[in-house]
């Protein structure tokens, strides 16, 4: 089943933006989607060691 619009290349990287709307009770009134080709964004990832986060609250 194809369930985007469009079509995309298959070596082109996407990043899913979402925007969500809620009620004040807290449920999902609408969402958008938003699929934009990787290379608009400059990114980089920074991985921590395990238990990092616990070691700065200390």
């Amino acid at each position: 089943m194809e369930s985007f619009r469009r079509k995309f290349p298959k070596d082109q990287k996407l990043v899913l933006l979402t925007e969500d709307l809620y009620s004040n009770d807290g449920k999902l009134l609408a969402q958008n989607k938003h699929y934009i080709p990787g290379a608009f964004f400059r990114t980089s990832l920074i991985r921590y060691r395990s238990g990092y986060t616990n070691q700065l609250d200390e």
